[in-house]
């Protein structure tokens, strides 16, 4: 595979047992140990922004989130890089082969596949990758860029990225966020309405949308594409998602109807605790913020900030 295999870390994706342990059967017999299984895509993404992977085997069966969707957010992250994937399934692909290749998907491995086919693809993917001039290798490189924080590089990777892909959904989000870095508010809610005309639907489109309002300081446009997006997509990945974008630009009331929802639905994350602690908090309710900071304490632990708000309260 043109790869050392003992050094390659490989991330398996999967809510079902039977189809994952196939997967690591499948990398064992390649030689790849350094295997890591998750069942939760939550807990793979925040993972992902913490853990170098060299690849991602990732089921359609994912706790929190679809495995399609998964792969279009690590994608389009701009803390996650360009990593290449393998996606498979049960069922059906749940895109057209075109659509896939847009976010490096060669094929969908449908299950039971045989060793031959997956050693096939990640060595199809690799090639895709590593190869100099392809699309892949150009976002990798765009993305590392941008992560990297060397910004002029990145916006103009992104830029040319945008031509050869036709104003594609994936380079629109990279350059808008590229723009984002350079604080350039103006290119930012540019790239914006291109991607809001777009045909291709994805939820990275509505939260870079409400993050340009939010940072726009424009939170009656964010608050209806956040409820939107949350109504389109009912699960606890994205109410956590919302509720730590609010979070991230203090907007604790829009957060607070929000976080209700998600515990009221069952859906059990720090963030929805954090943003109820605040807003009583500024509504001078310290019983409640107390209560609510104990809930996170109890469950994840305490950190500097929360420490800091109790004591306060």
């Amino acid at each position: 595979m043109g790869i050392d295999a003992s050094k390659f870390r490989v991330l398996v994706l999967s809510a079902d047992k039977e189809s994952a342990k196939l997967v690591v059967t499948a990398l064992k017999r390649l030689e790849i140990t350094q295997i890591s299984y998750k069942d939760n895509g939550l807990e793979a993404l925040a993972a992902m922004t913490e853990t170098p992977y060299d690849f991602v085997v990732c089921d359609q069966s994912v706790r929190q989130i679809k495995g399609w969707i998964f792969i279009k957010e690590i994608k389009l992250s701009e803390k996650i890089p360009n990593v290449p994937v393998v996606l498979f399934g049960k069922g059906e692909a749940p895109e057209s082969e075109e659509v896939l290749k847009r976010y490096g998907v060669l094929k969908f491995l449908k299950v039971p596949f045989r060793v031959a086919e997956l050693e096939f693809l990640i060595h199809s993917t690799l090639s895709l990758f590593n190869t100099s001039g392809t699309l892949e290798h150009k976002f990798s490189a765009a993305k590392g860029a941008l992560i990297a924080k060397q910004t002029d590089q990145a916006v103009e990777l992104y830029s040319e990225l945008k031509s050869l892909t036709k104003n594609s959904l994936r380079s629109n989000v990279g350059l808008a966020q590229a723009y984002e870095q350079q604080n350039d508010l103006g290119k930012v809610e540019e790239i914006t309405a291109e991607i809001a005309q777009s045909d291709e639907d994805s939820p990275a489109r509505i939260m870079l949308q409400a993050r340009v309002a939010l940072k726009a300081k424009k939170p009656d446009q964010a608050k209806p594409l956040l409820s939107k997006l949350l109504t389109d997509l009912d699960n606890e990945f994205y109410y956590c998602r919302v509720v730590k974008l609010l979070l991230d630009f203090g907007q604790y009331k829009i957060g607070e109807g929000f976080s209700t929802d998600a515990i009221q639905r069952g859906y059990q994350q720090s963030e929805f605790y954090i943003c109820l602690a605040k807003c009583a908090f500024a509504d001078q309710k310290y019983k409640d913020a107390i209560k609510n900071i104990d809930i996170v304490g109890d469950d994840l632990g305490m950190d500097a900030e929360l420490y800091n708000l109790k004591g306060v309260c």
